[in-house]
Protein backbone atom coordinates (compact mmCIF):
# COMPACT_ATOMS: atom_id res chain seq x y z
CA UNK A 1 0.00 0.00 0.00
CA UNK A 2 2.91 2.18 0.73
CA UNK A 3 4.60 1.56 -2.08
CA UNK A 4 1.14 2.50 -4.29
CA UNK A 5 0.76 5.85 -2.22
CA UNK A 6 4.70 6.81 -3.12
CA UNK A 7 4.27 5.41 -6.81
CA UNK A 8 0.77 6.34 -7.90
CA UNK A 9 1.73 6.81 -11.78
CA UNK A 10 3.87 3.56 -11.74
CA UNK A 11 1.07 1.75 -9.84
CA UNK A 12 -2.01 2.84 -12.11
CA UNK A 13 0.08 1.68 -15.76
CA UNK A 14 1.01 -2.08 -13.69
CA UNK A 15 -2.71 -2.23 -13.25
CA UNK A 16 -4.50 -1.23 -16.32
CA UNK A 17 -1.25 -3.02 -18.38
CA UNK A 18 -3.69 -4.81 -20.53
CA UNK A 19 -4.88 -1.16 -21.83
CA UNK A 20 -1.62 0.72 -22.07
CA UNK A 21 -0.28 -2.42 -23.92
CA UNK A 22 -2.80 -2.03 -26.37
CA UNK A 23 -2.18 1.43 -27.10
CA UNK A 24 1.54 1.28 -27.19
CA UNK A 25 0.57 -1.30 -29.83
CA UNK A 26 -1.38 0.99 -31.84
CA UNK A 27 0.66 3.04 -31.45
CA UNK A 28 3.55 1.50 -32.92
CA UNK A 29 1.51 -0.05 -35.85
CA UNK A 30 0.51 4.06 -36.72
CA UNK A 31 4.07 4.59 -36.70
CA UNK A 32 5.67 2.15 -38.76
CA UNK A 33 2.85 2.77 -41.19
CA UNK A 34 3.34 6.22 -41.42
CA UNK A 35 7.15 6.20 -41.40
CA UNK A 36 7.24 3.43 -43.89
CA UNK A 37 4.36 4.07 -46.37
CA UNK A 38 3.19 7.93 -45.68
CA UNK A 39 6.05 10.26 -45.00
CA UNK A 40 7.05 11.86 -47.93
CA UNK A 41 10.20 10.86 -49.42
CA UNK A 42 12.83 13.36 -50.34
CA UNK A 43 16.29 12.60 -52.58
CA UNK A 44 19.20 14.87 -52.44
CA UNK A 45 21.34 15.33 -55.83
CA UNK A 46 25.00 16.58 -55.46
CA UNK A 47 27.11 18.40 -57.57
CA UNK A 48 30.75 19.39 -56.98
CA UNK A 49 32.22 22.85 -58.20
CA UNK A 50 36.08 23.60 -58.90
CA UNK A 51 36.17 27.61 -58.65
CA UNK A 52 38.68 28.66 -61.35
CA UNK A 53 41.04 30.86 -58.58
CA UNK A 54 41.33 28.71 -56.09
CA UNK A 55 42.73 26.02 -58.67
CA UNK A 56 44.44 28.63 -61.18
CA UNK A 57 46.28 30.36 -58.11
CA UNK A 58 47.77 27.09 -56.55
CA UNK A 59 49.11 26.58 -60.22
CA UNK A 60 50.69 30.32 -60.27
CA UNK A 61 52.05 30.45 -56.68
CA UNK A 62 55.58 29.44 -57.69
CA UNK A 63 56.23 30.19 -60.83
CA UNK A 64 57.23 33.18 -63.22
CA UNK A 65 53.35 34.94 -62.87
CA UNK A 66 53.74 34.73 -59.32
CA UNK A 67 57.45 36.34 -59.28
CA UNK A 68 56.56 39.33 -61.59
CA UNK A 69 53.61 39.74 -59.47
CA UNK A 70 55.86 39.99 -56.24
CA UNK A 71 58.15 42.38 -57.74
CA UNK A 72 55.27 44.87 -57.89
CA UNK A 73 53.75 44.20 -54.82
CA UNK A 74 51.11 42.24 -56.00
CA UNK A 75 49.88 38.63 -54.02
CA UNK A 76 47.93 36.70 -56.46
CA UNK A 77 46.77 34.13 -54.22
CA UNK A 78 44.80 37.00 -51.94
CA UNK A 79 43.38 38.44 -55.22
CA UNK A 80 39.90 39.23 -55.11
CA UNK A 81 37.60 37.72 -58.46
CA UNK A 82 35.80 34.19 -58.55
CA UNK A 83 36.09 32.59 -55.25
CA UNK A 84 34.35 29.63 -53.00
CA UNK A 85 32.65 32.59 -51.30
CA UNK A 86 31.70 34.79 -54.41
CA UNK A 87 30.06 31.27 -55.55
CA UNK A 88 28.64 30.66 -53.04
CA UNK A 89 27.34 34.08 -52.82
CA UNK A 90 25.75 34.08 -56.19
CA UNK A 91 24.20 30.79 -55.61
CA UNK A 92 21.94 31.85 -52.52
CA UNK A 93 21.28 35.52 -54.55
CA UNK A 94 17.83 36.02 -55.47
CA UNK A 95 18.39 37.01 -58.74
CA UNK A 96 19.85 33.35 -59.04
CA UNK A 97 16.85 31.92 -57.68
CA UNK A 98 14.19 33.72 -59.09
CA UNK A 99 15.49 32.18 -62.35
CA UNK A 100 15.51 28.70 -61.21
CA UNK A 101 11.90 29.20 -58.73
CA UNK A 102 10.31 30.35 -62.47
CA UNK A 103 11.94 28.27 -64.39
CA UNK A 104 9.84 25.28 -65.97
CA UNK A 105 10.59 21.95 -65.17
CA UNK A 106 9.72 18.46 -66.15
CA UNK A 107 8.20 16.49 -63.54
CA UNK A 108 6.38 13.37 -62.76
CA UNK A 109 2.87 13.25 -61.13
CA UNK A 110 1.31 10.74 -58.38
CA UNK A 111 -0.86 9.01 -61.67
CA UNK A 112 2.95 8.65 -62.93
CA UNK A 113 2.47 11.25 -65.75
CA UNK A 114 5.00 13.56 -67.29
CA UNK A 115 4.12 17.72 -66.90
CA UNK A 116 5.73 21.05 -67.33
CA UNK A 117 5.58 23.46 -64.30
CA UNK A 118 7.34 26.06 -62.79
CA UNK A 119 9.07 24.99 -59.78
CA UNK A 120 7.47 27.58 -57.55
CA UNK A 121 4.20 25.66 -58.63
CA UNK A 122 5.96 22.46 -58.05
CA UNK A 123 6.79 23.91 -54.08
CA UNK A 124 2.67 24.17 -53.75
CA UNK A 125 3.86 27.33 -51.45
CA UNK A 126 0.63 28.62 -49.79
CA UNK A 127 0.01 32.66 -49.75
CA UNK A 128 -2.45 35.43 -50.80
CA UNK A 129 -0.34 37.77 -53.38
CA UNK A 130 2.30 36.39 -55.85
CA UNK A 131 5.02 38.40 -54.07
CA UNK A 132 4.66 36.82 -50.70
CA UNK A 133 4.59 33.84 -52.17
CA UNK A 134 7.86 34.04 -54.00
CA UNK A 135 9.40 35.23 -50.54
CA UNK A 136 7.59 32.37 -48.57
CA UNK A 137 9.23 30.16 -51.66
CA UNK A 138 12.63 32.02 -51.08
CA UNK A 139 12.82 31.33 -48.07
CA UNK A 140 11.78 27.53 -47.70
CA UNK A 141 14.43 27.31 -50.70
CA UNK A 142 17.22 28.13 -48.96
CA UNK A 143 16.28 26.45 -45.69
CA UNK A 144 14.72 23.30 -46.72
CA UNK A 145 15.84 22.57 -50.64
CA UNK A 146 19.44 23.60 -51.14
CA UNK A 147 22.80 23.33 -49.01
CA UNK A 148 25.90 24.80 -49.99
CA UNK A 149 29.39 23.67 -48.63
CA UNK A 150 33.31 24.47 -49.19
CA UNK A 151 35.46 21.82 -48.09
CA UNK A 152 38.16 23.75 -46.34
CA UNK A 153 40.92 21.67 -47.32
CA UNK A 154 40.73 20.75 -50.79
CA UNK A 155 38.74 24.19 -51.79
CA UNK A 156 35.80 22.09 -53.42
CA UNK A 157 32.49 23.64 -53.25
CA UNK A 158 28.93 21.42 -52.86
CA UNK A 159 26.23 21.96 -53.91
CA UNK A 160 23.39 19.54 -52.53
CA UNK A 161 19.52 19.84 -53.66
CA UNK A 162 16.95 17.75 -51.74
CA UNK A 163 13.55 17.11 -53.18
CA UNK A 164 10.38 14.62 -53.57
CA UNK A 165 11.47 14.28 -57.23
CA UNK A 166 14.94 12.62 -57.67
CA UNK A 167 14.90 13.44 -61.72
CA UNK A 168 14.04 17.01 -60.72
CA UNK A 169 16.84 17.47 -57.88
CA UNK A 170 19.37 16.23 -60.56
CA UNK A 171 18.07 18.55 -62.90
CA UNK A 172 17.64 21.78 -60.52
CA UNK A 173 21.29 21.45 -59.18
CA UNK A 174 22.41 21.25 -63.05
CA UNK A 175 20.62 24.65 -63.93
CA UNK A 176 21.41 26.36 -61.12
CA UNK A 177 25.02 25.63 -61.52
CA UNK A 178 24.05 26.86 -65.49
CA UNK A 179 22.99 29.64 -64.32
CA UNK A 180 25.95 30.57 -62.18
CA UNK A 181 27.99 30.48 -65.29
CA UNK A 182 25.74 32.64 -67.21
CA UNK A 183 26.16 35.29 -64.18
CA UNK A 184 29.86 35.21 -63.95
CA UNK A 185 30.30 35.07 -67.20
CA UNK A 186 27.73 38.09 -68.25
CA UNK A 187 28.41 40.33 -65.46
CA UNK A 188 31.96 39.60 -63.72
CA UNK A 189 33.33 39.50 -66.34
CA UNK A 190 31.83 42.38 -68.22
CA UNK A 191 33.82 43.98 -65.22
CA UNK A 192 36.83 42.82 -66.32
CA UNK A 193 36.50 43.54 -70.00
CA UNK A 194 35.51 47.47 -69.16
CA UNK A 195 38.36 47.92 -66.60
CA UNK A 196 40.31 46.13 -69.49
CA UNK A 197 39.02 48.80 -72.15
CA UNK A 198 39.48 51.90 -70.00
CA UNK A 199 43.44 50.77 -69.33
CA UNK A 200 43.86 50.26 -73.09
CA UNK A 201 42.21 53.58 -74.24
CA UNK A 202 44.12 55.57 -71.65
CA UNK A 203 47.29 53.92 -73.12
CA UNK A 204 47.09 54.94 -76.70
CA UNK A 205 45.56 58.21 -75.51
CA UNK A 206 48.77 58.70 -73.49
CA UNK A 207 51.29 57.27 -76.47
CA UNK A 208 49.44 59.90 -79.03
CA UNK A 209 50.70 62.50 -76.40
CA UNK A 210 54.30 61.09 -76.31
CA UNK A 211 54.40 61.62 -79.63
CA UNK A 212 53.10 64.71 -79.66
CA UNK A 213 55.69 66.01 -76.91
CA UNK A 214 58.39 64.75 -79.24
CA UNK A 215 57.24 66.28 -82.22
CA UNK A 216 56.88 69.63 -80.20
CA UNK A 217 60.39 69.12 -78.83
CA UNK A 218 62.00 67.97 -82.19
CA UNK A 219 60.51 71.22 -83.86
CA UNK A 220 62.00 73.50 -81.35
CA UNK A 221 65.27 71.94 -81.43
CA UNK A 222 65.48 72.66 -84.74
CA UNK A 223 64.21 76.32 -84.77
CA UNK A 224 66.40 77.42 -81.83
CA UNK A 225 70.10 79.08 -82.73
CA UNK A 226 70.68 80.34 -79.70
CA UNK A 227 71.03 77.61 -77.39
CA UNK A 228 72.82 79.24 -74.34
CA UNK A 229 70.01 81.90 -74.16
CA UNK A 230 68.14 81.69 -70.97
CA UNK A 231 64.39 81.84 -72.67
CA UNK A 232 66.05 78.92 -75.42
CA UNK A 233 67.37 76.95 -72.07
CA UNK A 234 63.64 77.57 -70.21
CA UNK A 235 61.82 76.19 -73.03
CA UNK A 236 64.31 73.01 -73.92
CA UNK A 237 63.25 72.36 -70.22
CA UNK A 238 59.81 72.34 -70.54
CA UNK A 239 59.56 70.34 -73.66
CA UNK A 240 61.47 67.48 -72.27
CA UNK A 241 59.53 67.84 -68.83
CA UNK A 242 56.61 67.13 -70.73
CA UNK A 243 57.76 64.28 -72.25
CA UNK A 244 58.97 63.02 -69.30
CA UNK A 245 56.19 62.94 -67.58
CA UNK A 246 53.99 61.72 -70.32
CA UNK A 247 56.27 58.65 -70.88
CA UNK A 248 56.09 58.14 -66.76
CA UNK A 249 52.23 58.11 -67.31
CA UNK A 250 52.77 55.81 -70.50
CA UNK A 251 55.06 53.39 -67.90
CA UNK A 252 53.03 53.61 -65.03
CA UNK A 253 49.90 52.89 -67.41
CA UNK A 254 51.29 49.90 -69.38
CA UNK A 255 52.13 48.59 -65.77
CA UNK A 256 49.05 48.22 -64.35
CA UNK A 257 47.46 47.39 -67.26
CA UNK A 258 50.42 44.01 -67.73
CA UNK A 259 49.45 43.33 -63.41
CA UNK A 260 45.77 43.56 -64.00
CA UNK A 261 45.61 40.85 -66.54
CA UNK A 262 47.92 38.88 -64.81
CA UNK A 263 45.93 39.30 -61.82
CA UNK A 264 42.12 38.45 -63.50
CA UNK A 265 43.53 36.22 -65.74
CA UNK A 266 42.65 33.26 -63.39
CA UNK A 267 39.48 34.67 -62.82
CA UNK A 268 37.84 34.68 -66.54
CA UNK A 269 37.56 30.87 -66.50
CA UNK A 270 33.94 29.46 -66.81
CA UNK A 271 32.45 27.50 -63.60
CA UNK A 272 34.49 24.37 -63.53
CA UNK A 273 32.28 21.36 -62.77
CA UNK A 274 33.88 18.16 -61.08
CA UNK A 275 31.04 15.98 -60.50
CA UNK A 276 27.34 16.96 -62.40
CA UNK A 277 24.25 15.85 -60.51
CA UNK A 278 22.64 12.59 -61.28
CA UNK A 279 19.25 11.37 -59.79
CA UNK A 280 19.82 9.65 -57.05
CA UNK A 281 18.79 6.37 -56.68
CA UNK A 282 18.35 6.05 -52.80
CA UNK A 283 16.47 8.12 -50.36
CA UNK A 284 17.88 10.73 -48.46
CA UNK A 285 15.31 11.60 -46.05
CA UNK A 286 13.48 11.00 -43.76
CA UNK A 287 15.70 8.40 -41.81
CA UNK A 288 13.21 5.72 -40.96
CA UNK A 289 15.01 4.10 -37.59
CA UNK A 290 15.69 7.54 -36.37
CA UNK A 291 12.61 8.49 -37.29
CA UNK A 292 10.38 5.90 -35.57
CA UNK A 293 12.86 5.77 -32.24
CA UNK A 294 11.90 9.23 -31.95
CA UNK A 295 8.71 9.17 -32.95
CA UNK A 296 8.45 6.25 -30.61
CA UNK A 297 9.75 7.61 -27.50
CA UNK A 298 7.70 10.46 -27.76
CA UNK A 299 4.68 8.62 -28.07
CA UNK A 300 5.84 6.94 -24.97
CA UNK A 301 6.08 9.84 -22.89
CA UNK A 302 2.28 10.85 -24.08
CA UNK A 303 1.35 7.80 -23.11
CA UNK A 304 3.01 8.63 -19.23
CA UNK A 305 1.58 11.69 -19.49
CA UNK A 306 -1.91 10.54 -19.64
CA UNK A 307 -1.80 8.19 -17.43
CA UNK A 308 -0.35 10.92 -15.06
CA UNK A 309 -3.28 13.19 -15.82
CA UNK A 310 -5.92 10.14 -15.13
CA UNK A 311 -4.52 9.59 -12.04
CA UNK A 312 -4.20 13.48 -10.73
CA UNK A 313 -7.72 13.76 -11.91
CA UNK A 314 -9.11 11.42 -10.39
CA UNK A 315 -7.06 12.18 -7.08
CA UNK A 316 -8.91 15.81 -7.70
CA UNK A 317 -12.38 14.30 -7.62
CA UNK A 318 -11.69 11.48 -5.33
CA UNK A 319 -10.40 15.03 -2.56
CA UNK A 320 -13.30 17.38 -3.79
CA UNK A 321 -15.85 13.96 -2.88
CA UNK A 322 -14.01 13.31 0.26
CA UNK A 323 -14.48 17.33 1.18
CA UNK A 324 -17.92 17.63 0.72
CA UNK A 325 -18.92 14.21 2.54
CA UNK A 326 -17.09 16.01 5.44
CA UNK A 327 -19.08 19.33 5.26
Amino acid sequence: MKERKRYPILTYIILHWKLNFTVIMLACVGIIVYVFLIAEKKYTADISIIPSAASFSSRLAGGNFSSLAGLAGLDISASSGQSQEMYEGILKSRQLLKRILFDMYKVTDMSGQKMELKLIDYLEIKSDTDLEKFGRALEYFKEEVIYIGIDPESNILSLAVTLPDPYLAAEVANRMVKVLDDIVRNQVQKEYHEQYEYLTKRIVQTQDSILAAEKDLEKFLEEVSAFMEPSAQIKEIRYKRNLEVYTAIYTELAKQKEMFVLQNMMHLNPVKVLDQAIPPYKKSRPKRILLTISLGFLWLCAQVGINALIVYSKKIKSDLTSNKSSR
